[in-house]
């Protein structure tokens, strides 16, 4: 279980141990409210492949006219169908996007009605070239954040919100990557601090 809270569009997800990991793992994710159309299209869609699927049984149960060939294809062709529909609903709408720190790793997931990811995608945080707010062009329209990844052709739509969370979301972002990369810096020059006084040391070794 994650434990949320609103703010606008967006909702922050809270690990639910909480303690480091709260302070090592950021996740955002849309909220639900902004996004009835999406949501309603997925039921409508969902709904119609679970009817597809069972209107396979049709030529069956109803004891239509056929021969035994095309009935069976009409099953299969309904099933496929229906199956593909139920898939394509489910795959999720709306976005989240989760930074561990701890692993570097960014993670940017759809998630379905029900608040469960069915595709992810995963990158360490140096594939991470920038990020950047692409801002509404006509008044009524969200603002997104936006990443750039090293290997992919075009920026990815990380999260869809207000401007002025997308934006805070944003400086937030760079903040928290900027420290860690001076971390990871500091992290470097001790280990090379530490190496050379080590080579010093069997150099010059300590006289008893």
């Amino acid at each position: 279980m994650n434990a949320h809270a609103t703010f606008g569009i967006l909702e922050t997800v809270v690990p639910a141990k909480g303690g480091k990991a709260g302070e090592h793992v950021f996740g955002v994710r849309e909220s639900a409210g902004p996004f009835q159309r999406e949501v309603w299209i997925e039921t409508i869609v969902r709904s119609a492949g679970m009817l597809m699927v069972l209107g396979a049984l049709a030529p069956w149960l109803l004891s239509l006219e056929g021969t035994m060939h095309s009935k069976v294809m009409f099953s299969l062709l309904a099933v496929a169908t229906g199956l593909f529909l139920f898939a394509f609903a489910t795959r999720g709408f709306r976005r989240e996007l989760e930074v561990n720190f701890a692993e570097q790793m960014i993670r940017l997931r759809s998630l379905n009605s029900y608040g469960r990811s069915r595709i992810s995608k995963d990158f360490h945080l140096v594939e991470v070239q920038s990020m950047f707010v692409r801002r509404p062009s006509t008044p009524g329209e969200l603002a997104a954040l936006h990443l750039r990844v090293r290997g992919v052709p075009t920026s990815l739509c990380a999260l869809r919100g207000e401007t002025p969370e997308i934006e805070g979301l944003h400086r937030r972002l760079c903040q928290d990557l900027r420290r860690l990369t001076e971390n990871a810096r500091a992290e470097v020059y001790r280990e090379k601090a530490s190496a050379r006084g080590r080579r010093v040391a069997r150099v010059h070794p300590t006289e008893a």
